[in-house]
């Protein structure tokens, strides 16, 4: 595979100008300029972001009609249902609005969908089961926006319906009490790309000033609202929507809570993930977030939605393990898939020239397709569709890019072979009949390189932010990157060049990933590199490599040590 290695322009000057400003390294400074970071003044307001700096949640549209309503059943008696999703998105949101409710003692209930007998969305059967446990409000999060008929369908029953969503609106939209959501045209609300957890804590924080200056707390304990930004950090990170602006707040602010949790379902989420010491997204998008995933892929979500609102340490603690069961599960199911795609692709000599991978199976689980997709585009370097297809012959898939390829645009543009699609840029759903999937196969391929974004598939490119010698590698250099925490989507985690690394010797682990042992000279210790899913990834792991990277601090029996996780390699 093709790589193609970027090194941003290095500024000298203006780095240590500007590390004088905010009293920091030259190097940190660098990292700031290449995110766009150029002055002293953003820089500041970068680093110092904290929650009062949020934007006003009535700035959000739909915001006012839907703190209304929610005012209104606030002390009626009245049955309040919460209507999530399956994903870790979801599965936040949902414990979020049900804590934030029950301690304004509203009689709350949820309904976490099902991946396969429920499927995406608002669904008909499921509005007539909460409108028989007595709800006469429902509050979807993270989906809804554009369940059309099942929304008329509450209101034949009785039923308000408040939709909370971040996904992008069709040319209708729900027909209900409020839609909130940032992404409704003419919203105010400057964060576009919050996640769906972040519009459902908006709307907790809105509730909250609103029932504040009614004089709702004069009487009783008022909800501290940072008690819920665990919960937004997780859907957050796990949705993989940019850690910039107001989405950087609530991470960084969620992330402080997560190192002491005082919620058992996050204690014990963080035991059966095996972080030890520090923590950072990291933990969250790798260690947390797909075992919270897990719930929703290999069975129903709810049993994460109980973790999470658990108060019973032993509880959670039971909870948890089945979560890690599942992911062992999930894990397993995907290694199985993966082999069985990649072997489809490699056989298949069209593959190599096309701009968008689509790849399917009988055999497959449906809540395995997404992160199928993930890897082939980490592998591949280009668009990939995963479909599991059922006994009827529906398709149900996922779909990543890369980020030249807007997804949910390129399904708008070629859906004709589609039966229903959903999503945003980088991720997105579909179901497709099975005898449709080579059309749309062919259909996506011919767009994506009609817009000029397939003209190289397959080649993989690295942004590096800087090079480095491995002597300049130490624990407190890299303890200074913290500051710029956290880590994801719009806020890269720094990645670096060493060249003329020379490898000491390697180890294969499980028969998928390299462990190498770096020189660092003049007789110091050797420095660990894990490169993941790659065992079969260099000819001749011993020699000099030029080694692209970024730089990692574990933390093993209260030891902190530095390990590098590479990104790519080349020998020299």
């Amino acid at each position: 595979m093709k790589s193609n290695w970027l090194i941003k322009e290095q500024f000298p000057e203006r780095s240590a100008e500007l590390a004088r400003e905010v009293e920091t390294s030259p190097l940190v400074a660098q990292l700031l300029i290449n995110r766009g970071i150029e002055t002293g003044e953003t820089a500041e307001r970068f680093l110092g972001d904290s929650f009062t700096e949020l934007p006003s949640p009535f700035l959000m549209a739909g915001m006012e009609d839907a703190v209304d309503r929610i005012e209104k059943a606030v002390g009626s008696g009245e049955v309040v249902a919460v209507y999530g999703d399956y994903d870790a998105d979801g599965v936040t949101s949902t414990s979020l609005l049900c804590d934030f409710l029950k301690a304004l003692d509203v009689d709350t209930i949820y309904f976490a969908p099902h991946r396969i007998k429920d499927g995406y969305g608002i669904n008909s059967r499921a509005v007539e089961e909460l409108g028989r446990r007595g709800a006469t409000l429902i509050i979807s999060t993270d989906c809804g926006i554009t369940a059309l008929d099942e929304v008329e369908n509450a209101k034949e029953l009785g039923i308000d319906f408040i939709v909370t969503d971040h996904h992008l609106p069709g040319d209708e939209i729900p027909d209900a009490v409020a839609v909130v959501n940032p992404k409704l045209p003419g919203c105010d609300y400057p964060e576009k790309n919050i996640a769906g957890v972040g519009v459902a804590f908006n709307l907790a924080l809105a509730v909250r000033a609103r029932l504040r200056e009614k004089g709702f707390f004069d009487s009783r304990t008022e909800p501290n609202m940072a008690h819920y930004l665990d919960l937004v950090a997780i859907g957050t990170v796990t949705d993989r929507v940019p850690l910039t602006g107001a989405n950087r707040i609530m991470v960084k602010e969620g992330i402080k809570r997560m190192k002491t949790p005082d919620r058992p379902g996050i204690e014990a989420l963080k035991t059966v993930s095996r972080i030890n010491g520090g923590f950072n997204s990291g933990d969250i998008a790798y260690r947390m977030g797909p075992r919270i995933n897990a719930a929703g892929r290999i069975d129903g979500p709810e049993i994460a939605v109980e973790l999470l609102l658990s108060e019973s340490a032993e509880h959670a603690r039971t909870i948890a393990k089945k979560l890690d069961e599942r992911n062992r599960t999930r894990q397993e199911l995907e290694r199985k898939a993966v082999a069985e795609a990649i072997e489809f692709i490699e056989q298949n000599p069209d593959s190599a020239q096309s701009a968008c991978l689509v790849v399917s199976s009988q055999d497959w689980h449906p809540g395995i397709t997404g992160p199928l997709a993930s890897r082939l585009v980490e592998k591949y370097s280009k668009p990939a569709f995963a479909i599991a297809i059922d006994s009827d012959g529906i398709g149900k898939g996922s779909g990543r890019t890369v980020p030249a390829v807007n997804l949910y645009e390129t399904l708008r543009a070629c859906d004709k072979s589609l039966e229903r699609y959903g999503g945003h840029a980088m991720a997105a759903g579909i179901t497709v009949r099975s005898e449709s999937i080579d059309l749309f196969r062919s259909e996506i391929d011919k767009h994506i390189k009609s817009t000029g974004a397939g003209t190289k598939p397959g080649e993989k490119t690295f942004r590096i932010d800087a090079r480095i010698g491995i002597e300049s590698l130490t624990l407190k250099t890299v303890k200074e990157f913290e500051i710029l925490e956290p880590f994801g989507s719009g806020n890269p985690t720094p990645v670096f060049l060493i060249e003329g690394a020379k490898i000491i010797s390697h180890n294969v682990i499980k028969n998928a990933h390299l462990k190498l042992f770096l020189d660092t000279g003049e007789g110091g210790a050797p420095i660990e590199a894990m490169w993941w899913n790659a065992a079969d990834g260099v000819a001749a792991p011993e020699g000099k490599a030029d080694i692209v990277f970024s730089p990692e601090i574990s933390v093993w029996k209260n030891r902190e040590s530095l390990t590098l996780r590479i990104i790519d390699l080349e020998r020299i």
